[in-house]
């Protein structure tokens, strides 16, 4: 089946812009083409489960809606292949270089992805839920829309990339980079963004409650309208903007809210006790009334101008 696969390639009856074949069921499921050159090949809407497309070249290669699913792409040349609404569930892509690759709407869930380059692909409403993406370079890929639910990202470069609308519940990002990204109302519900730099990230909107911030970077990051409820953000590093942002419940025990901006956050019941670097000007200009907040570092409560307002606050409720 391979050598068959090979020799029409060549012939050019299965590639170019006008091909004269189109393979079509049984086509060539679990063949081997380890190492094929099949640049520009059509493979639209075939039915390839299984198949050895390993070290393969399929530069500009047309898969769009090509049954994929299980098949071994491990290292396969895929820069600007099209391989949207492809299904390539289970799959492997391990280590594959998809730059500006069109993924839209591919089925990826369970896909091996490890550190597969993905530079500018397009994955806009892909499902990858479950994938493996550890060290996987995105950089400003398009994944608006995307489900990567319980994905696994540790250590992903997701530097620049487009989250909108994402579906990142429960997601690991442990150590990933998204800085600069755009994750605007997306859902990170119970993610693990354990020393996650999210230096620069914009976050308006974005779902984080019960999410794990233990050492992210938040410098210059923008989490306005953003709900942190529950969020634990012990020790991690801020500067961020966080206007109008939902805060409660948080735990920022050890974190350096230095630069913090809050004005206009909800904080009820958030524990502020451990965090770093907090001043009254920040927690003031909150929409939360001084007693509603949980807890409130001694370096603060025992500050003349919190306890002065504390108690004006306390007369107008009386009053």
């Amino acid at each position: 089946k391979g050598l068959l696969v090979q020799f029409l390639h060549e012939s050019g009856l299965i590639g170019g812009e006008d091909p004269i074949l189109k393979l079509s069921p049984p086509d060539v499921a679990g063949a081997d083409l380890t190492g094929a050159d099949l640049s520009s090949a059509d493979f639209a809407k075939s039915f390839l489960p299984a198949v050895i497309l390993k070290d393969a070249y399929l530069t500009s290669a047309n898969l769009s809606g090509a049954d994929l699913h299980r098949a071994d792409l491990g290292g396969a040349d895929l820069i600007m292949a099209n391989l949207s609404g492809a299904d390539l569930r289970g799959a492997n892509l391990m280590r594959a270089d998809l730059t500006g690759a069109n993924l839209m709407r591919a089925d990826l869930r369970g896909a091996n992805l490890m550190r597969a380059d993905l530079i500018d692909a397009n994955l806009f409403d892909a499902n990858l839920r479950g994938a493996d993406l550890r060290g996987a370079d995105l950089m400003g890929a398009d994944l608006t829309r995307a489900n990567l639910f319980v994905a696994n990202l540790i250590r992903a470069n997701l530097r620049m990339a487009k989250l909108m609308w994402a579906d990142l519940s429960g997601a690991d990002l442990f150590a990933a980079d998204l800085s600069a990204a755009s994750l605007t109302e997306a859902d990170l519900s119970g993610a693990d963004l354990m020393r996650a730099d999210l230096s620069g990230a914009y976050l308006g909107g974005a779902d984080l409650r019960g999410a794990y911030l233990g050492g992210a970077d938040l410098r210059g990051a923008y989490l306005g309208g953003a709900d942190l409820r529950g969020a634990n953000l012990m020790g991690a590093r801020f500067g961020a903007d966080f206007t109008w942002a939902w805060l409660g419940g948080a735990d920022p025990s050890g974190a350096n809210l230095s630069g913090a901006d809050l004005r206009g956050a909800y904080l009820i019941m958030a524990r502020f006790d451990g965090a770093l670097e907090l001043s009254f000007q920040q927690i003031h200009v909150a929409a939360t009334p001084l007693s509603e907040i949980g807890s409130l570092p001694v370096y603060i409560t025992s500050n003349p101008e919190f306890q002065a307002a504390l108690k004006e606050e306390r007369a107008d409720r009386a009053g």
